[in-house]
């Protein structure tokens, strides 16, 4: 579970906050424009890349989950 509360969220945008993932207007680029969210993005990325080998070798696990969390409820940010 990675935690992004760090980054701008559109929940604190009055115009912004109403709106879901669900409709075309709500899926924005707010949070892939955000200081350092390309960023943050690329490291959890290479993190996965980095240790799903290691994972892969020492379970029998079919599957692995990675959660990004959210402040809000829409989904939106992450």
């Amino acid at each position: 579970m990675f935690d992004v509360r760090c980054l701008p969220n559109p929940h604190y945008v009055a115009e912004l906050r109403p709106l879901t993932r669900a409709r075309p207007a709500g899926q924005g680029t707010f949070s892939k424009t955000a200081p350092n969210a390309m960023a943050l993005l690329a490291d959890i990325r290479g993190f996965v890349e980095n240790w799903l080998p290691c994972f892969h070798s020492r379970t029998t696990a079919a599957y692995l989950t990675v959660a990004i969390g959210c402040t809000g409820g829409q989904h939106r940010s992450v």
